[in-house]
């Protein structure tokens, strides 16, 4: 071999070497960020949610009375004095965040007589209460999720299903609280 050759395979091989240690430091580096930012990552549990009925009443506004249901001792749904407001503007993970907390505190509520809960809205009945708000329901049913219906508002201040089918929407119950916020002002 000549020199120059020799000289060729020299360079080639410091070349190598040089790019072998990049890499290798490179890999290193990555490796050692990403375990620094899955260290940092938060990861957000939410609570299932494994029962509850409640309505979100939106004016035009958009403002939200949140109003939780149970059964009363005869089988039939009232509505309780766990009443939550949230006012106009707010984020769709505030609104799955009162949802989700609400929904999950039915457990522990008990129904209330329309007067008082009348007096908590702040409005002389129902029909008052009612007039010109939207409403979703919303309520967990036991091996399917949480289930979610628009309904729209009938002569007497009472609210149907708007769809014949009983299942609008049906999501996880351990949906984040943002995508249930998002999902319920989607089909509002």
């Amino acid at each position: 071999m000549d020199l120059k050759n020799i000289i060729y395979l020299v360079l080639i091989i410091i070349i190598s070497i040089i790019c072998t240690y990049l890499l290798f430091y490179y890999k290193k580096i990555n490796i050692f960020y990403f375990k620094i930012r899955e260290k940092n990552k938060e990861e957000i549990i939410y609570e299932e949610i494994h029962c509850g009925n409640v309505s979100a009443f939106f004016d035009n506004k958009l403002n939200v009375y949140i109003i939780s249901y149970v059964k009363d001792l005869e089988g039939i749904g009232r509505a309780t004095n766990n009443i939550q407001f949230l006012m106009s503007p707010y984020k769709e993970e505030k609104l799955g965040e009162i949802i989700r907390t609400s929904m999950n505190n039915c457990k522990s509520s008990f129904p209330c007589n329309n007067k008082e809960i009348m007096h908590k809205l702040g409005f002389e009945n129902w029909e008052d209460f009612s007039k010109g708000k939207k409403n979703i329901s919303i309520h967990y049913l036991s091996g399917i999720g949480i289930v979610l219906n628009s309904t729209i508002r009938n002569e007497g201040g009472e609210y149907i299903f708007k769809h014949i089918k009983a299942q609008e929407k049906i999501v996880s119950k351990n949906i984040s609280n943002k995508e249930l916020g998002e999902i319920i002002l989607e089909i509002l």
